[in-house]
């Protein structure tokens, strides 16, 4: 049997107005990419349907983590911080830096990935998230202590698309047994390690 694992996005909820998102919660993707990843899952269902595809989508929330290219344009959040503060520079936060975000670290997206694989579960959408909003402003915080420098972050007065994201887990607990391991503050650390020791970060 042939089985598709679909890498989605929490983009897909755009700003919901009850948190935590749920699978179930209406759809209000605001950007062209939003857009194309509710599309792909629909795309998936038909076919799946028609085929007898065995899948699953996974809505990845906030992903971050070591080995993700620093030079690439569309980059996380934690990197762009990042790398200011290890040129002397402060961290540029749109807004007031209250809009939130559910960080997920890679090690558990793979290993959700590698549970969604080996299940025989199928036309289902599950979210990958911890279940925990952190602030823009309290992420930079975290950030400034790991690297034990001394900044302030800069606020830009602008819009932002999405104020708040945090995932509701129940539903991946139990369909793959999932729960995400790597709480926050140690996630970081690991970013900010490999990028010492790659030269990234001085």
């Amino acid at each position: 049997m042939r089985r598709v694992v679909f890498s989605s996005s929490a983009s897909v909820y755009g700003n919901a107005v009850v948190m935590p998102m749920r699978e179930d919660s209406p759809l209000n993707p605001v950007t062209p990419y939003c857009i194309a990843k509710a599309a792909s899952e629909q795309l998936l269902s038909f076919y799946g349907a028609r085929a007898g595809i065995s899948w699953l989508a996974l809505r990845f929330f906030n992903v971050y983590g070591p080995g993700q290219p620093t030079d690439a344009y569309y980059t996380s959040v934690v990197l762009t911080f990042l790398r200011r503060l290890a040129t002397g520079e402060p961290p540029i936060i749109d807004g007031n830096g209250e809009q939130s975000m559910d960080f997920v670290h890679v090690s558990d997206v793979a290993r959700a990935v590698g549970l969604a694989l080996d299940s025989e579960v199928s036309a289902d959408v599950l979210n990958v998230g911890t279940g925990i909003q952190t602030s823009v402003a309290e992420l930079a915080d975290l950030l400034i202590q790991a690297l034990g420098v001394d900044a302030e972050p800069l606020f830009r007065p602008r819009p932002v698309l999405v104020t708040r994201r945090e995932a509701s887990i129940e539903r991946i607990q139990e369909v793959l047994s999932w729960a995400p391991e790597v709480p926050l503050k140690e996630g970081l650390a690991t970013v900010v390690e490999h990028l010492r020791r790659t030269g990234a970060l001085a």
